[in-house]
């Protein structure tokens, strides 16, 4: 250990290395490596009995994250909704500046008082008309409109949407979206209805707010041009305008005021989990518990239990090979993940109460017995619903983690799997300290790069990684981890690093696990060496496979699914 680094310094060297890691995701590594050091100079129940100093450093750095995380998670939503639009958007300050848009040239100008923008290319405003918005905003509407221009100067319709949260002294931001040149079909209707206008007038108004002068309109529309005039004055009537500049001003409102309408309805939807579908239902304490089924109906049930950093989704291409298959996939949430409701509870207690949960599900589902998967680290839940439920199980399936753990494994573990493992050990209040630290990155660099960055520990990974519908089921997985704010992942140490060895003895169903050859968490050397006097415990290795070997070999672990359906289990590597 040089003298320079961050762990000689102690906890408040080792808070700002933290933040940095947080901001700069190239120094996360260094970080899980330094805090392993710093680990290692404390005794057990150090950090929870000094008097509140390493708390104090710890709620000083979480105060950090969580204002990143508020931020980007707000930002990332606002410009999802700017990107959902096929009209020109923006994200802009009460100064009328863009921080974000999905316009080609993502300009605005300002105009000055006699309405000159320079000609310049892009949507254009006045200065003056944005802070009357603005200002109706801040007295309660819930959309203001004001009039906007491009550099011919023709109108183009705008709303300026509030809805857009800001945290602390976070600027204030709004949503202005063009509704464009033209009056959609939709919006015609409403206008045909409102003002009982015939079709002939309605096609007239769509014309005159294109820019066509009544000759044109005549020629396009093959009619006299005192038809044409008949009509304007009869759209003048019965909506009430004075001149033909006022019933295009008011078409043009109206159109805008429709557009806002769906996007208030936009603003206004919760944000919700990810993109897959989820069902619920309500435990016997009062609880909801989410889940997901996929795959085929009508197939062999398998009982898919997520990891702790996984949930319930698979890549689109597995989902679709397991109804080819003939799997029913069952995926619940475990408490405090994704949707699910959490537990008051802890360790094993946690742990039975998990695996009631599920029963109860299967219970609902009316299935009888199941193939249970146990995925990674939630090898010990697998394992404890398998001895506690075995009328229940036909055989067990424990992928990239046995379950079994000492202390040479978890040596032997790559980072940042080691350093979360040890300072579990340690102190669970530092533990949650560092899962915060990676909710954090999550938060900012987004799940997907947050894996390409931190979790490529072998070449089958990094080739995996490569694969966008998998980094898309795993980032999902990320989500679903910290969906609630990562106490469920802190609390799911008990399981990934328990030794379940009692429970696999008491076993009465076929236990298999399946290990990638090259997985750098849970090596499979080691592996062997647990298993070794557990003759009841089979292991299965793929070549050139890593941690993700149930995705990346998709093909051959459903060929060993069906062995351990059909054989009842019983496949013993050689």
């Amino acid at each position: 250990m040089t003298p320079s680094d961050p762990a000689d310094d102690g906890l408040p060297a080792l808070v700002d290395l933290t933040y940095s890691a947080t901001t700069d995701p190239g120094r996360y590594d260094e970080l899980v490596h330094v805090w392993e050091r710093y680990l290692e100079r404390l005794s057990p129940g150090e950090i929870e009995d000094d008097n509140g100093h390493h708390l104090r450093h710890f709620n000083q750095a979480l105060e950090i994250f969580e204002k990143i995380g508020r931020q980007q998670q707000s930002q990332n939503r606002a410009e999802a909704v700017v990107g959902s639009f096929k009209t020109p958007a923006f994200l802009i300050d009460a100064a009328g500046r863009v921080s974000h848009s999905n316009a080609s040239d993502g300009v605005l100008h300002l105009q000055d008082a006699r309405g000159d923008g320079g000609g310049q290319a892009g949507v254009q405003f006045d200065a003056h008309a944005l802070k009357t918005a603005i200002a109706e905003l801040h007295q309660g509407a819930a959309v203001s409109l004001l009039p906007m221009y491009d550099a011919d100067h023709r109108l183009v319709d705008c709303a300026v949407l509030s809805g857009l949260e800001s945290h602390g002294s976070e600027p204030e931001r709004y949503l202005l979206v063009a509704s464009g040149p033209k009056i959609n079909a939709d919006h015609l209707a409403i206008l045909q209805d409102r003002f009982g206008l015939s079709a002939s007038e309605t096609d007239v108004l769509a014309a005159l707010h294109d820019g066509l002068s009544v000759a044109q309109i005549s020629q396009n529309r093959g009619v006299e041009v005192a038809t044409t005039r008949t009509q304007v004055r009869k759209l003048l009537e019965k909506t009430g305008s004075a001149t033909l500049a006022d019933l295009i001003r008011q078409a043009t409102q109206i159109s805008a005021q429709m557009t806002s309408v769906g996007i208030a309805r936009k603003l206004s939807e919760p944000g919700t989990f990810g993109q897959a579908e989820y069902d619920r239902i309500l435990t016997a304490d009062g609880r909801l518990l989410a889940y997901r089924e996929f795959g085929d109906r009508k197939g062999r049930p398998v009982l898919f239990i997520h990891n702790m950093m996984g949930g319930a989704i698979w890549p689109a291409g597995m989902e679709q090979l397991a109804q080819a298959k003939g799997w029913r996939v069952i995926a619940p949430s475990r408490p405090g993940f994704g949707l699910s409701d959490s537990y008051p509870a802890r360790d094993l207690e946690l742990v039975r109460k998990s695996c009631s949960d599920m029963r109860a599900l299967l219970d609902h589902l009316m299935v009888d017995q199941v193939l249970v998967v146990g995925m990674m680290s939630s090898a010990g839940l697998g394992i404890r619903f398998a001895k506690d439920h075995a009328d229940r199980v036909r055989a067990l399936l424990n992928v990239g983690h046995a379950g079994l753990m000492d202390d040479r494994l978890i040596d032997a573990m790559a980072n940042p799997s080691r350093a979360m493992a040890k300072t579990y050990r340690k102190s669970p209040t530092a533990l949650r300290f560092l899962i915060r630290v990676a909710v954090a990155s999550v938060d900012l660099l987004g799940p997907r790069q947050m894996l390409r960055s931190n979790f490529q520990r072998s070449d089958p990974d990094i080739e995996l990684l490569k694969d966008t519908a998998l980094v898309d089921a795993i980032g999902e997985g990320l989500q679903h981890a910290i969906a609630q704010g990562g106490e469920a992942f802190s609390r799911d140490g008990f399981v990934a690093l328990h030794d379940w060895r009692e429970d696999v003895a008491a076993l009465n169903c076929p236990a298999t696990c399946l290990l990638g050859e090259q997985d750098a968490m849970y090596p499979q050397a080691e592996a062997r060496r647990l298993m070794a006097d557990l003759p009841n415990y089979a292991l299965e290795v793929f070549p050139d496979a890593g941690q993700f070997v149930f995705y990346g070999h998709s093909a051959k672990a459903f060929q060993l699914m069906d062995r351990l359906w059909h054989t009842n289990g019983n496949i013993f590597a050689a």
